[in-house]
């Protein structure tokens, strides 16, 4: 059989390397990139290397590489189609055959047929070779099905190797929920389960997947899979403990519970923190039951007085009976304490957080006691104790806002909504509600459930739309849960009863900011205490960023907003709020056109979302004058940040309100809007119109702001013909005592001169803007510059 030899003009023999298990790709024999160009070409080479050293029809590639529309001397196109492929590849021997062409290679060089072999010689050396999605034309889509499946078996293969030395679990789970019907993947990842310890995850699969073959296919599984759930139930769980069997799936956690189970072999008490709904509860319990030895659990939200507590842990431990004759009273923590001081357990300990107090005391006690006891926590705010250790059950991954189906599937947040639904399916039609309804409710699984609950009744575009009114809609918990899981409000509720007034306060007040709050304006908005909001973390109702900043999930915010209205404070923190945004607006304006520039946009976009929401709430309050402040301290911040188009919109808005405001503000807000909305939203003569109205509210203030003195160029630019308008008189800005702006009208009269065909002149003004004494006019100066122009 001939190797893949050929011989260019200058006489150099090489070997030619095809890839199409991704991207087509051709390679010489030193490894470098041959290109081969347009997708006609790329097809040809797959069609001929699929079948390498073998023929292929005319007809397979005419119908490969056109479709359904080939051309009218089709055999013709595609000998040149082939000609064109032997120029691009000098090395690749195409021969003609009596009924087509073939490959005059060996298999070995083409990565499909090397994969093929490798599968079931080096599966994880085959893996290597798929570097991506397959260009396969329509006629090879059999030969893109057989490759799929024997790099699923090529997977299975790999993971069964792996398992005995690593936790093959979340590769596994992502490949059943790709492959639901896949019943060699579900038996593979029970046995991935039971080498994990986790015996009821096990089972909890095998049921899940005889509902899926039983609803979608009518079948029994396979005799495999009875078998392993037969084995299973054989199993003797020798634990001592009271562990619940959890009834649905647990999904995207099982990071979090290998992170869990390492630090309880390091530590004796740790703590899982997080607001109502993150989970806590279910991670404890997975951990629980992938820890080895004696776990016992004590629920203690129905628990209300602290002194209770010993006797509710000895009741759940089975130890309530009557204490041993002593001639002196034996108090229950005292009981506790004895009977757990030789044993070796896991004790855990759900929702602690009205009881923290008591909870902390019996923790110490214990641990202090029992050398060999080992506690786990969930709690919304730690028990604060020697020894503890926290892990933050944080929010569910979520999809990227514009995730497509696959993207999207693969979020956790996405997968728990479909788990937690009945024949709701995932399409490109519904991904982008379900997509918004996650992200909406911030990744939380029991807010997620809720959600999932009313996609019974509700299609998923309108719940996602309705999710304002999220405490009225999320109400369908499950009937059997703990009342203040049942509804989204109950779960914050909770929450809010457990507070102190500062702490209610804080938290009311800091939900006026959307894009957090850092320490300053904590103290403007809520007062100098800084130990409420402490406590708010603590209790995981806030959240303290690497940034400084403390921010809630919009679900807290949200019930905070409630909270704000319901006291009648909502008008007050706003004007609060809007005063103290303004002050930070003020003091950053004139930095953004010095050489510190970079710095105070990076503040006033920690900002940004909450000056945006500051002038919006302005506005729906009739505050024109606040939010015109707001807005004309803003203008180059927009302009700079590439916040044009929002900055123009919110600048047109606030021209449309009646009342009054600040002449020297009102004008800039024209000017922000004709520059914001010359290279954005707005029509030309909209521009033209701003310029004017600005010029003539500047009139009597320009001093106020360097940008009112270049409004008359700008107007003059904007509204003139170019011959007549030259420089609008931009040319006396030259020697304006703001050196920002004398650099700004060098710059505009060279851009004129530009577009007036005076390249030269146009040089020699603009070099002059970088004068011995200038300061840095910033990437604001230019872009003014450039956005002058006439309409054509």
């Amino acid at each position: 059989m001939p190797d893949c030899l050929g011989r260019p003009a200058d006489g150099r023999i090489y070997r030619v390397e095809i890839a199409v298990l991704g991207p087509v790709e051709v390679r010489d024999g030193d490894g470098s990139l041959l290109p081969v160009a347009g997708a006609r070409l790329r097809t040809l080479v797959v069609l001929l290397a699929l079948d390498a050293n073998r023929e292929v029809t005319a007809g397979r590639l005419i119908d490969g590489v056109w479709g359904d529309a080939p051309p009218a001397a089709a055999a013709n196109a595609l000998q040149a189609l082939v000609s064109r492929l032997r120029r691009a590849v000098p090395g690749l021997a195409v021969a003609a055959t009596p009924a087509g062409y073939r490959l005059v290679t060996d298999p070995e060089t083409v990565d499909a047929h090397r994969f093929a072999r490798l599968v079931a010689e080096d599966p994880a050396k085959a893996l290597g070779l798929w570097r991506g999605d397959l260009e396969f034309p329509e006629v090879a889509r059999p030969e893109a099905v057989r490759l799929a499946g024997l790099r699923l078996a090529a997977r299975r293969a790999r993971l069964a190797g792996e398992m005995a030395w690593r936790d093959v679990v979340p590769e596994l789970e992502a490949l059943v929920a790709a492959h639901p019907l896949d019943e060699s993947l579900a038996a593979l990842l029970i046995r991935a389960l039971r080498v994990a310890g986790n015996r009821g995850r096990a089972l909890d699969v095998f049921e899940q997947a005889r509902r899926r073959l039983g609803g979608q296919l009518g079948v029994d599984p396979s005799a495999e899979l009875a078998g392993l759930h037969l084995e299973l139930l054989r199993e003797t769980d020798v634990r001592e403990g009271n562990l619940p069997a959890e009834v649905s799936s647990f999904v995207g956690r099982a990071a979090d519970v290998r992170a869990v189970r390492a630090l309880i072999a390091g530590h004796r008490l740790v703590t899982l923190t997080g607001p109502g709904g993150s989970g806590k509860t279910r991670l404890s319990v997975e951990v629980g039951g992938a820890v080895p030895g004696a776990v016992w659990r004590v629920e203690l939200a129905p628990v209300r007085d602290p002194a209770e507590l010993p006797q509710t842990i000895l009741s759940a431990l089975r130890l309530g009976g009557p204490a041993l004759r002593r001639t002196e009273p034996v108090t229950p923590l005292a009981r506790l304490r004895d009977a757990l001081a030789g044993r070796d357990m896991l004790l855990v300990l759900d929702n602690c957080e009205h009881l923290i107090e008591a909870a902390a005391e019996v923790a110490d006690v214990l641990l202090r006691a029992a050398p060999g006891l080992r506690l786990l926590a969930t709690s919304r705010e730690p028990l604060g104790i020697a020894g503890e250790r926290l892990f933050p059950v944080e929010p569910l991954a979520l999809p990227p806002a514009d995730a497509d189906p696959v993207a999207a599937a693969a979020s956790p947040a996405v997968q728990l909504l479909l788990d937690r639904t009945s024949h709701f399916t995932l399409t490109s039609e519904n991904t982008e509600p379900v997509v918004r309804i996650c992200r909406a409710l911030d990744g939380m699984p029991l807010a997620i459930e809720l959600a999932a609950a009313r996609l019974r009744t509700l299609p998923a575009a309108v719940l996602a739309d309705r999710l304002a009114d999220r405490f009225r809609l999320l109400t369908g918990g499950s009937r059997t849960a703990l009342p203040r899981h049942r509804t989204l409000r109950a779960v914050v509720d909770w929450s809010w009863d457990l507070l102190s007034g500062d702490e209610r306060r804080v938290w009311r007040r800091l939900a006026m900011l959307p894009g957090g709050a850092d320490v300053t304006a904590v103290e403007w908005v809520c007062g100098p205490d800084l130990d409420p909001p402490a406590a708010l973390v603590d209790k995981s109702l806030l959240v303290l960023g690497p940034d400084g900043r403390y921010r809630m999930l919009e679900t807290i915010r949200e019930y905070g907003l409630e909270r704000l209205a319901e006291a009648g404070e909502t008008e007050a923190v706003r004007r609060t709020l809007i005063a103290h945004l303004i002050d930070l607006a003020r003091e950053a304006e004139p930095h953004l056109r010095r050489a510190d520039q970079l710095v105070w946009l990076r503040r006033l976009r920690a900002e940004h979302d909450n000056m945006h929401a500051a002038v919006r709430d302005a506005i729906a309050a009739g505050d024109r004058a606040n939010a015109v402040t707001l807005a004309a301290n803003l203008g180059w911040y927009w302009w700079l940040n590439g916040h044009r188009t929002e900055g123009a919109r919110l600048c047109a808005e606030l021209i449309a309100v009646p009342g009054p405001a600040d002449q020297a503000d009102l004008a800039l807000v024209h000017v922000f809007a004709a520059l914001n909305g010359v290279e954005g939203p707005m029509e030309f003569d909209e521009v033209k119109i701003l310029f004017r109205a600005g010029e003539r509210l500047a009139v009597g203030v320009q001093d106020r702001h360097p940008a009112l003195r270049l409004l008359s160029p700008l107007a003059a630019i904007y509204s003139q013909a170019p011959d007549e308008a030259r420089y609008g008189g931009a040319e006396r800005l030259a020697e304006d005592p703001d050196p920002w702006l004398r650099a700004i009208s060098r710059m505009l009269v060279g851009q004129v001169r530009l577009n007036l065909g005076e390249p030269a002149a146009a040089a020699e003004a603009i070099c002059g803007t970088r004068s011995p004494g200038s300061v840095r006019s910033g990437t604001a100066g230019v872009s003014v510059s450039r956005s002058v122009r006439w309409p054509t």
